[in-house]
């Protein structure tokens, strides 16, 4: 498996504290089931500002502690990027990173104000031989609120990434958002987000066992494996016929609740 959404590389951004950190989470992710880990720290102007051959030259460093330790898990470079205007100029100086040097670009947001001017943006990104996908998409409250926001941009060409987090706290916006985007088939990639080896770590087997239980099999195969491995390759992302099996009851949500329970 692919994880195309984490912040494994340390020192860069609110991830990883430190290069042991960052070979506990490459462990996490291994024992979850991963091979293969798109690094994607955050460029937000004026707060996390670390450029790309910095990144790589991190990245590098990591790649070589793993070796050496024989963690089998391969690194490569992307960002986060947080939706400004000067992005495409960065991209174009080559000072931020596509994911795995594909034509992919992941796009972070405003959690609380739905960005301006996105329709046009995602048409001049397009145009530059960009794709964005949005990041963690359940988390914006004007998603929340109304799941339908996306259609536009999905149509466009866009595609949605979320969190699988989330999917281990059921009584949450964020989880009820998930299923509501999964239901629309909003819903193209999922990413651990990892940042750390305590907080928000890359140990999501439960995370991914609900998945299996929620989606078709198809759709599971799609979201979870295909997609982010269509990323790596620089090939289109796909969609399931079908997504959910069946929209989750009470029942599902209390297995969920004792799944994660202590």
């Amino acid at each position: 498996m692919l994880d195309m959404h984490n912040h494994i590389l340390y020192g860069v951004d609110d991830g990883s504290k430190s290069l042991e950190e960052s070979v506990r989470m490459a462990k996490m992710f291994v024992e979850s089931g991963y091979t293969d880990v798109i690094a994607t720290s955050h460029f937000i102007n004026g707060r996390y500002e670390k450029q790309k051959p910095f990144l790589q030259n991190r990245l590098n460093e990591i790649s070589q502690e793993l070796n050496k330790q024989n963690i089998n898990l391969n690194l490569y470079l992307g960002n986060e990027l947080y939706y400004e205007s000067g992005i495409l100029d960065l991209l174009k100086e080559g000072r931020i990173s596509t994911l795995a040097n594909s034509n992919y670009i992941l796009l972070e947001f405003s959690f609380n104000q739905a960005p301006y001017g996105l329709n046009n943006a995602v048409y001049m990104m397009q145009l530059a031989g960009y794709t964005p996908i949005f990041a963690h998409v359940e988390r914006y409250k004007y998603v929340q609120e109304n799941p339908d926001w996306l259609k536009p941009y999905i149509d466009q060409g866009a595609y949605i990434q979320c969190n699988l987090s989330y999917l281990k706290k059921p009584e949450s916006k964020d989880y009820r958002t998930i299923l509501e985007l999964l239901n629309r088939g909003y819903v193209h990639l999922f990413g651990t987000d990892a940042h750390q080896s305590e907080w928000r770590n890359p140990m999501v087997k439960p995370q991914l066992d609900i998945l299996e239980e929620l989606l078709t099999k198809e759709a599971y195969q799609t979201l979870l494996i295909d997609n982010p491995y269509a990323i790596l390759h620089n090939e289109d992302i796909e969609m399931p016929d079908e997504y959910l099996k069946i929209m989750p009851k009470v029942s599902f949500l209390s297995k969920i609740k004792k799944k994660f329970a202590g």
